[in-house]
């Protein structure tokens, strides 16, 4: 056998580049007497694979198949409290409906302006940090530009 080719071929197996022509050519050169002394090192690789190959599990592998467990159970609980909760909550919007008729109209107003009340305050809060955020801008402008001066003067 060309010696050449086998490493060729052998170098292309450590890349994993083989195919599986090649690799049946390295596993009949390495089964056999001829080889040479600079491959004798790979040897043991692939009597590896050769003898792994009658290897046995000593103990078949056996599956339990049966039916699966069922939570009867548990899913009653669910779809009670699911139904409870559901329950309760229809009860509730239904007493809010039927208080929401009564004096509806001067409830709504008096809600609306305290509403609108807060609504003001937090326009004026909000106004008074916009102009606390022109401040800062003008202090950091005025920051930024005496740096700028100073290291135009250190250079």
């Amino acid at each position: 056998m060309d010696y050449k080719q086998i490493d060729k071929i052998l170098n292309k197996y450590l890349d994993a580049l083989t195919n599986t022509d090649e690799e049946k050519q390295l596993k009949k050169y390495f089964s056999g007497n001829d080889i040479a002394p600079e491959h004798l090192i790979y040897k043991p690789l692939f009597d590896f694979y050769e003898q792994e190959r009658f290897v046995t599990n000593p103990e078949p592998i056996r599956y339990q198949i049966g039916k699966p467990k069922k939570n009867y159970f548990l899913a009653i609980a669910a779809t009670l409290i699911i139904g409870l909760g559901i329950f309760g909550l229809i009860r509730k919007t239904n007493k809010h409906i039927q208080v929401a008729g009564k004096d509806t109209k001067n409830k709504v107003v008096k809600e609306m302006k305290v509403y609108t009340k807060h609504l003001n305050e937090g326009i004026k809060n909000v106004s008074a940090l916009s102009l606390f955020g022109q401040k800062t801008q003008k202090v950091f402008k005025v920051h930024q530009d005496t740096l700028k001066k100073k290291t135009k003067e250190n250079k």
